[in-house]
């Protein structure tokens, strides 16, 4: 039998750095998923992972637009952060 490639990253200190990394980029400027890529330079992967742990955590929200997808800080963490606009 094969391995199996498991795509699952447990939560780490890593991971926990990765996702306020990008909490404190979203919380400067919205942006769509490569350029966050680009900006983290973490690769699809571990950018998506970050995204999608923020997005459960209500940390972070998107919005389509034009057919391109954006995502945003919320406002509570905003607050949570200490980030005042």
């Amino acid at each position: 039998m094969g391995q199996i490639d498991q795509t699952y990253e447990a939560p780490t200190a890593l991971s926990q750095e990765r996702k306020e990394t990008l909490l404190k980029l979203l919380q400067v400027e919205l942006d769509d998923f490569s350029g966050l890529v680009r900006a983290t330079g973490w690769g699809e992967e571990h950018t998506r992972m970050a995204l999608m742990q923020l997005t459960v955590d209500r940390k972070v929200q998107h919005k389509n637009s034009g057919g391109r997808r954006t995502y945003h800080a919320v406002a509570s963490a905003h607050k949570a952060a200490g980030v005042h606009k």
